[in-house]
């Protein structure tokens, strides 16, 4: 991994429309909501998706759907609700062990 690489936490590797994806070695996807825009296929580099079982803006199905065609390693999170502050979520030591998990998986 190099200084110009990144561990992407989004879904995909565009930001202001700019493809950034060559750079990107890997992703830590937290909730993506379903949309009908969303790529199916294999994301080119190593991924995480965590789902809740009872997200209110995710359906876990969908989430494994992605997962599966994103070739992207499932994390069920549980009944968790929505992952994001909202809810209660500050620190999160399982999702910094899960971004850990990617760093050595393309170190």
């Amino acid at each position: 991994m190099t200084g110009n690489d990144k561990i992407m936490p989004g879904a995909c590797g565009r930001t202001a429309g700019v493809d950034n994806s060559a750079r990107v070695v890997g992703a830590l996807l937290v909730t993506p909501p379903y949309v009908e825009e969303v790529p199916r296929r294999a994301l080119p580099f190593p991924s995480i998706l965590v789902a809740s079982r009872n997200d209110p803006h995710a359906v876990f199905g969908e989430q494994e759907r992605f997962a599966r065609e994103w070739g992207a390693e499932l994390v069920d999170a549980g009944a968790v609700g929505h992952l994001d502050s909202a809810t209660g979520f500050g620190p999160w030591p399982q999702g910094e062990e899960l971004v850990e998990r990617l760093l050595r998986s393309v170190a």
